[in-house]
């Protein structure tokens, strides 16, 4: 069998590891040789909305349930708290944690974790966070409402604590923010039937459809405006309906 030349191997080898390298650069980010991951942009809005109440508080009342859960409060007797949960009976103390989760209304999930509390010459209470998931939600202005109509149930005091870049929309909301106004007298806003300047450290409340069982309504204020964002603070309530409350 003939011996290969030394010198074609050489030419061989230079070929196939030049080949590997041209492989590796293509397979880079960006499909540049020695490239950087690009920097991320802004994560657009998302196929739901979640919101959370740090200090949701309910008070026990005998057979009652606590809304969007399985539990039924009964009783108490000394230290003892005699509920139902998810139909079954159950004995649980003072500082003792009940969580779960469930769909309470059509596109809207509740998770919550909450503590049993007493308190003198009163009912028992469950306290602490619920976080509520909208999912889908298709925001629309709704003008007129000082309260929305009665609903089922109603999750408030929601700590929100957004940073809106511009052309981006306050999340839950039909408002965008356009930048700074040209006169400087603060930040710019479209998507709204409000008036479209917001100065700087003052209030703003929305209220809008998200699905057409629920309705938030925010309670905001503009704390900075700057040419990169927009931020709000504040907090939101949260309606829902087993059906949709306006026709």
């Amino acid at each position: 069998m003939p011996t290969a030349n030394p010198q074609s191997k050489f030419v061989f080898t230079l070929a196939v590891m030049a080949a590997l390298l041209l492989t590796s650069c293509l397979l880079l980010p960006g499909g540049e040789a020695g490239g950087t991951t690009p920097v991320p942009s802004v994560t657009p809005p998302g196929d739901m909305l979640v919101l959370r109440t740090d200090q949701y508080t309910y008070t026990l009342e005998e057979g009652q349930q606590v809304p969007a859960t399985g539990i039924v409060y009964r009783s108490i007797e000394a230290d003892n708290i005699f509920i139902d949960i998810d139909g079954q009976p159950s004995v649980r103390r003072v500082g003792d944690i009940l969580t779960g989760s469930s769909i309470v209304v059509p596109g809207v999930h509740i998770q919550y974790n909450l503590r049993l509390m007493t308190a003198a010459f009163s009912n028992p209470r469950v306290i602490g966070p619920v976080t509520a998931t909208v999912f889908n939600p298709l925001p629309q202005e709704l003008l007129g409402f000082t309260e929305p109509p009665p609903a089922n149930f109603v999750y408030d005091a929601i700590s929100v604590d957004y940073r809106i870049p511009v052309g981006r929309v306050l999340p839950g909301s039909t408002v965008v923010y356009r930048g700074v106004d040209p006169n400087g007298n603060g930040a710019s806003l479209s998507g709204t039937a409000q008036y479209a300047i917001l100065p700087e450290q003052n209030s703003f409340v929305w209220t809008g459809q998200l699905r057409p069982n629920v309705i938030i309504q925010y309670d905001l204020r503009a704390v900075s405006v700057t040419t990169e964002e927009l931020r709000m603070v504040g907090t939101a309530k949260l309606f829902l309906y087993r059906d949709p409350p306006i026709q």
